[in-house]
């Protein structure tokens, strides 16, 4: 029987300002940078931190008057929250999902993505690892041997050796003279900052060589060429002939073209020094490591047609991002060589021979994570001498000299992205599960604290089943726009994550991991088996489009609403949300209104680290957490009144503010935006009768941003109050 009160305290510290966000922020920013192992599973965007939906949990079940320093010392203790039912209806990578079992809560999750489910799903199951790493023996046995004889090379003195990666270069024809020019961005392969060195090669004849960084043209030893290393034949999209200089866009060249050639540009191998020591070497590829992958195309034509590739089209109706259909890539196995392409089939056609469920899906997941490491939209960060792998940037960038990694794997030491990395990548996530631990930085040394809670769960599709106590997580394939078998009144807790407006197109580039394993997503009761994802139906808005933009709002306020049905009286919705367009802030403030929910309380919480691509100025580093009642129990009063708004808005800004600078922490302008953007969507929500007064307010509070929040009002590093004392608003009078 479904309990009818909830277990939130009748006033929780999360609904306070005695947040303790100066705190949260060492370590959501240690963990932004290396996250914990069970979130290394299998790639997902955006995932929100481990760390920040373990806090927002213990404050929601922690009443107000408990001293704030304890949510450290809980934050470190073991929970027992077996009483406590916890929905995400967007659960995307599943953070709230594994933060809330390893408290012992029960979970309901919704996404309406099958790769998140199927993510999810990996996370928290129990996973047989002795199994698992018999059934990884059985593959090297069927299939791993034959794969890693695709990526041998051999040295001076002819011996083998394994390859870490190859080096590709994209080919194309000058429009205006003929030539067939290798698009370079540069003429390096490393960078030594260390030992102020860098690996470097000749423009004509690809022979390699080190040189001083200081220096910046290389005369070649072998056919005398003088190569000036930083000045490749592309650059920013552009490229230009080398011969009669003409230039032009890179993706107008090859829009209409298809994936253009690609020429073996050098091999990366493992030399082993005979005392246990490795080391890498480069060298230009010979006729071995040519000959080498003619075979490998030569024996993938003659059995494609029995191999497991995926055919389809890349979808291009309703796409968001036009890449990388608009770079010549028309079907999926485009984006693979046909050595990738015979490797990864016969790897995947053993993995689904296995008769264990479990360890079937467990090798499938690690499988699938890998193909993100194994096609041919992976660089070569070149400052650290590893692969990045495809969606290293949340899109699929294109890549003039991409780097093939080795399928299986092998190499002693080096290589990054194998399917036995990520095998034994995934198996760390599965023990972490087994016993999590938190981080604790004293004298700035990370130290592991053991909390005693495991992360391993029954896991069903079935609400019936949830219902009647045979599983503790339910895990749902659907959109959450339809959730009427879920039970009224049945969940204390919503914790999520919702849609950032038209961030990003999560569907749209996870169809990449979908086409392979699709078949193969191990429930009868979700669908598998469609020809993508269900990406345009994903919540997401497609630029300035009116019609999406109120599908987005109309979408959010029916999930809302089976949110407000779904809660007990007393119970809360949390979320984190950032966006710089008051166009985001006004759809979420129009289905909150809508639906019936009231804004309790608006605070930040670090969401990313200090390093990675998105570090760009105007990048939002920061989430805003909206806390939410229904409103029946919101007792606040309205007063539609412009003046008085912006007066409230003010002293709530002022005073984050003030604690803000006072802790020191990193704000960027954009992170001010956002977090005023919520601030105001807080005190709108208290004052607006209809979405329309909501967004009449929520446009004053964007005038007033549009001058005092803006880049150009910003110095670098000026952590200025904004608000403070008053200011000629544009078109305005001084309010």
């Amino acid at each position: 029987m479904t309990r009818r009160t909830s277990v939130i305290p009748p006033q929780p510290k999360i609904e306070t300002e005695r947040v303790p966000v100066e705190w949260l922020n060492e370590i959501a920013l240690r963990e932004g940078n290396s996250k914990k192992p069970i979130y290394c599973i299998h790639k997902w965007w955006a995932r929100r931190l481990g760390s920040v939906f373990r806090t927002l949990l213990i404050l929601a079940m922690t009443p107000s008057r408990k001293r704030t320093d304890c949510v450290a010392t809980d934050f470190y203790s073991r929970h027992d929250f077996t009483h406590l039912t916890v929905l995400d209806p967007f659960m995307g990578g599943g953070t709230s999902i594994v933060e809330a079992s390893k408290c012992g809560a029960r979970t309901i999750g919704v996404d309406i993505d099958p790769v998140a489910w199927f993510t999810t799903k990996k996370q928290i199951e129990p996973c047989p690892i002795s199994a698992v790493q018999e059934g990884l023996c059985d593959l090297e046995e069927a299939v791993g041997h034959e794969i890693q004889s695709y990526y041998m090379t051999r040295t001076p003195d002819g011996e083998p050796a394994r390859v870490i990666y190859y080096f590709w270069v994209d080919l194309l024809m000058c429009q205006q003279c003929g030539l067939q020019l290798e698009l370079h961005p540069h003429y390096q392969l490393c960078r030594d900052r260390k030992n102020a060195q860098q690996t470097v090669f000749c423009k004509t004849c690809h022979s390699i060589t080190t040189i001083p960084l200081s220096e910046h043209s290389l005369k070649c030893g072998e056919c005398g060429t003088v190569t000036e290393v930083k000045s490749g034949t592309i650059r920013l999209g552009r490229f230009t002939c080398p011969h009669c200089r003409h230039s032009g866009l890179l993706v107008q060249a090859i829009a209409s073209a298809g994936p253009l050639r690609k020429r073996l540009l050098a091999v990366e191998y493992e030399v082993e020094d005979g005392e246990g020591g490795v080391s890498r070497v480069y060298k230009p590829p010979d006729a071995f490591d040519v000959g080498l992958f003619a075979e490998a195309r030569r024996t993938f034509e003659e059995v494609k047609s029995e191999l497991p590739f995926p055919r389809e089209e890349i979808p291009v109706e309703g796409r968001s991002d036009p890449r990388p259909v608009s770079h010549g890539y028309r079907y999926y196995h485009d984006l693979f060589n046909a050595r990738q392409l015979l490797c990864l089939s016969l790897l995947y056609r053993e993995i689904t021979k296995i008769k264990d469920d479990q360890v079937r899906e467990y090798l499938l997941i690690a499988f699938s994570d890998s193909l993100s490491s194994n096609n041919m939209l992976c660089r070569y960060a070149f400052d650290y001498r590893k692969l990045t792998p495809l969606f290293g940037l949340h899109a699929f960038s294109y890549v003039t000299r991409p780097v093939e990694n080795t399928v299986w794997g092998g190499t002693k030491r080096y290589g990054r992205g194998t399917f036995v990395r990520c095998v034994q990548k995934m198996l760390r996530g599965k023990r972490y599960a087994e016993s999590p631990y938190e981080l604790s930085y004293e004298q700035a040394r990370a130290k592991r604290v053991f909390t005693g809670e495991k992360v391993t769960v029954t896991v069903t599709a079935t609400p019936e089943e949830w219902y009647d106590g045979l599983a503790q997580s339910l895990l749902l394939n659907c959109s959450s726009t339809d959730l009427q078998d879920l039970r009224d009144r049945s969940v204390d807790l919503i914790l999520t994550d919702p849609p950032y407006y038209d961030n990003l197109s999560y569907s749209e580039l996870s169809d990449f991991f979908y086409v392979w394993i699709r078949d193969h997503l191990g429930s009868d009761e979700v669908h598998t088996g469609a020809r993508s994802t269900p990406y345009r139906r994903a919540l997401y808005v497609m630029g300035n489009d009116d019609a999406s933009h109120q599908r987005f709002i109309a979408d959010l306020t029916a999930v809302f609403a089976h949110c407000r049905r779904l809660l007990k009286p007393s119970g809360l919705m949390v979320f984190t949300f950032h966006h710089r367009r008051v166009e985001a802030w006004d759809a979420l403030a129009s289905a909150l209104l809508v639906a019936g929910f009231a804004v309790t309380n608006v605070f930040p919480v670090r969401s990313e680290g200090k390093s990675g691509f998105h570090s760009a100025a105007g990048t939002i580093k920061w989430d805003c957490v909206l806390v939410c009642r229904s409103k029946e129990q919101d007792a606040g009063g309205r007063s539609l009144s412009a003046q008085s708004f912006l007066r409230s808005l003010k002293a709530r800004h002022r005073r984050w503010v003030r604690r803000v600078t006072d802790a020191g922490l990193d704000f960027g302008w954009a992170d001010w935006v956002s977090l005023g953007y919520a601030l105001a969507v807080e005190q709108a929500m208290a004052r607006a009768e209809s979405t329309n007064d909501a967004t009449l307010l929520l446009r004053k509070a964007a005038e007033l941003f549009a001058m005092e929040l803006s880049p150009a009002s910003r110095q670098p590093g000026d952590r200025t109050a904004a608000f403070d004392g008053p200011h000629q608003l544009p078109g305005s009078r001084r309010s």
